[in-house]
């Protein structure tokens, strides 16, 4: 599927409930700072809270605020149905482009253009985990695990027991599961995005994963991430880097340019 037209507004999606708007206020200032006003950027942040996003939006100018109520929500339920959250708000989304950020996340420097480039041919976006990705080719893996032999025996201990790396689900009564043949490319719940048609029908048929999951009272490992390694098992899509969830700490970084980075909790949030 091909867009005539490039996409020219984008909707961030958020779940912050509780202490994690206050990470909210953070992200959302951080992407004020780096867009400009004539860029369409419309933060929907879902909250319990509202009262605090109308004062942070006040605070803003060059993005959008639109706030969406939803119940006090805890870990595990505000990642765990992160889904259904969006699934029940698709009417009130109108942006060319939606895109779910996770509240703890800062924009260190405009991933605009790679955002919207990389959506451009209607597939969904998907960005690679960064404690699992590891630099590309050959030259630059065998430079990276001379220089982290620890990484080495412990990327291939991973390999030989559960068939790639990454936290996958493994069990097979799960609607998360991924079978040990089908564990590639593992990628992060924190950042993913794609034009709103694409998106829209990912987050419904996820809703209906998770829903299934809750049927057999099951959960899966990691939640909403889980089953977005599911779908991305199954399913065509762009793959990029972690500069959209980038990790400074993280060594097998250090050949990329931080757009957009996972931030350090201060306190306790579960």
């Amino acid at each position: 599927m091909r867009y005539e037209n490039a996409p020219k507004s984008l909707g961030v999606l958020t779940v912050a409930t509780n202490i994690y708007i206050d990470y909210w206020r953070e992200m959302a200032t951080s992407f004020d700072k780096y867009c400009k006003p004539n860029e369409n950027v419309v933060l929907h942040v879902f909250t319990n809270r509202l009262e605090e996003v109308q004062r942070i939006k006040s605070e803003l100018k060059n993005v959008l605020v639109v706030g969406h109520e939803i119940p006090d929500y805890r870990w595990p339920e505000a990642t765990l149905l992160r889904y259904q959250i969006f699934n029940n708000a698709s009417e009130k989304f109108s942006e060319d482009v939606l895109m779910h950020l996770d509240a703890d996340m800062l924009v260190t420097s405009s991933p605009l253009e790679k955002i919207f480039n990389a959506s451009r041919d209607g597939q969904m976006c998907l960005v690679s985990h960064p404690g699992y990705w590891r630099p590309k080719g050959i030259h630059k893996q065998l430079h990276f695990y001379c220089m982290n032999i620890t990484l080495l025996f412990t990327d291939l201990r991973m390999i030989l027991r559960v068939g790639g790396l990454g936290s996958w689900e493994t069990d097979s009564l799960s609607a998360a599961f991924v079978p040990r043949r089908n564990r590639r490319n593992y990628v992060c719940g924190g950042t993913w995005f794609g034009q709103k048609e694409v998106f829209l029908k990912l987050i419904s048929e996820l809703s209906r994963n998770v829903e299934k999951d809750l049927e057999r009272e099951k959960v899966a490992v990691w939640h909403d991430e889980s089953h977005l390694n599911s779908w991305s098992a199954q399913n065509s899509h762009e793959l990029l880097d972690p500069s959209l969830c980038f990790v400074a700490t993280y060594p097998q970084l250090a050949g990329l340019t931080s757009m957009i980075a996972a931030v350090e909790k201060k306190v306790a949030t579960r």
